[in-house]
């Protein structure tokens, strides 16, 4: 990862609490997680699983940036997608998605950083670091949330649904990862010439 990424993402952390952050990060992950849905409608395979998940490593990003204050944002934007078009207005069961959706990345970040320690500042978040968080985010992410729809019976072949969820949240964090690393790029460019 570059050096301006973790400043950026520095930037951002010390802002979290600022209602406008706060607004902008509920307002712009709920378009953009319907805007995706949208676009990656054929690679919908399961219950709540894309075989490409780009949302799940905005919200990593988020979270890792806004801590709790991410978290609730993304909670809050899930609720319209969940309960108008997922879950054809349950109220039980998109309540319970959207706050397990926003709650999921922040309780990934807090158990793993017991084991991975890095500094406020992102400075020694490397490469293998951000894999082992993507994959234990990609594996609860999709051990809770497919649990929940088996729950709710709403799962007909969970262990495929658990497969593709796991698959589709792993594409999705690296393809922000690397977007994110390009735009650094590009703004360390500018800034040289």
């Amino acid at each position: 990862m570059q050096p301006r990424i973790f400043a950026i993402l520095k930037v951002l952390k010390v802002q979290t609490h600022n209602v406008y952050l706060f607004s902008t990060l509920t307002i712009g992950y709920g378009v953009f997680n319907i805007a995706n849905h949208y676009v990656t409608e054929s690679l919908y395979f399961e219950t709540g699983a894309h075989l490409i998940h780009v949302p799940s490593g905005v919200r990593m990003v988020i979270v890792l940036v806004a801590g709790f204050l991410g978290s609730v944002a993304i909670a809050l934007a899930s609720f319209p997608y969940a309960y108008w078009y997922l879950f054809n207005e349950d109220l039980l069961v998109a309540t319970t998605v959207s706050i397990t959706t926003g709650l999921i990345p922040l309780t990934t970040f807090f158990l793993v950083k017991r084991f991975i320690h890095w500094q406020s500042d992102f400075a020694d978040l490397t490469l293998p670091k951000l894999v082992i968080l993507a994959v234990a985010y990609a594996i609860t992410n999709a051990t809770i949330q497919q649990s929940i729809y088996y729950l709710f019976d709403l799962a007909a072949r969970p262990l495929n649904a658990w497969l593709v969820m796991f698959a589709g949240d792993i594409l999705g964090i690296f393809i922000v990862l690397y977007l994110l690393r390009v735009i650094a790029k590009i703004v360390k460019a500018r800034r040289i010439n």
